[in-house]
């Protein structure tokens, strides 16, 4: 005959069971899991700054019928970068049950993003630039902008170490590696990249630091979007310039 019998006496405290609980198993296949969901909670900012058609409104990637444009690849690109990834190859975290999350969106193969990053010249490499500044004062529009007035660019250098031949600009550094030196604008209230500015590697780290804060000004507020509406390349006007008096030191304040 079975009976019922209680974990607690009644009206006893005790620090664990007077009986012991069966343990909790709990089992998953590989194909269900994924490291990288978080990366799927960026999809609706994505969608809502129209990152896809703002980078096909440029012409990112000219393509014929049937491929992939510039939208598809370079959200793909902003999707596995969110991700953690560092490689074409870590397209894979977006693969399985992460692409399940991820909904209707297309998700290009490994070779067609290698051959949209292969194909890329410096003309390509600005029309990214200008689709990322656009992205920027939607954002800043939709209430990521800083508040108090008052913007500090960090103007800094940076070492990129480079591997394999055939990387323009790539010489050793002053660390006696081979690499790059970009020098970077960074907003210090949000941590917004404003600007990049591509340098060999010996370039010296504080040249034209200057002037990263006085052409590069973060752009002025836009109109805000709406509740639930999709910021168009219409509704929200380019990025413009603002001039500001770079000071001695390596950051600058500007008005935004």
């Amino acid at each position: 005959m079975n009976r019922i019998v209680p974990l607690f006496d009644a009206g006893d405290l005790v620090r664990r069971p007077v009986r012991e609980a069966a343990p909790v198993k709990v089992t998953a296949c590989h194909e269900e899991m994924t490291g990288a969901a978080g990366a799927v909670l960026w999809g609706p900012l994505l969608d809502r700054l129209n990152l896809g058609g703002e980078a096909d409104r440029r012409q990112l990637r000219p393509i014929g019928p049937g491929g992939h444009g510039g939208g598809v690849c370079y959200r793909s690109l902003v999707e596995v970068l969110l991700a953690g990834g560092e490689f074409l190859s870590d397209r894979n975290l977006l693969d399985g049950a992460t692409q399940r999350l991820r909904g209707d969106h297309v998700l290009p193969s490994h070779t067609t993003l290698w051959r949209f990053c292969a194909g890329a010249d410096l003309g390509r490499a600005q029309k990214a630039a200008a689709v990322n500044r656009t992205m920027l004062a939607r954002a800043w529009a939709m209430g990521a902008a800083p508040t108090g007035g008052l913007v500090t660019i960090d103007a800094d250098a940076t070492l990129i170490d480079t591997y394999g031949p055939a990387k323009h600009g790539s010489t050793f550094t002053y660390r006696g590696e081979t690499g790059l030196s970009p020098l970077i604008g960074v907003c210090g209230e949000t941590g917004d990249v404003l600007a990049v500015r591509a340098r060999a590697g010996n370039a010296h780290p504080g040249r034209a630091i200057a002037t990263v804060s006085s052409r590069n000004a973060p752009p002025r507020s836009p109109p805000r979007c709406g509740p639930g509406r999709t910021c168009g390349s219409e509704s929200i006007p380019p990025a413009t310039n603002t001039r500001s008096s770079p000071p001695p030191s390596n950051s600058a304040a500007c008005s935004a």
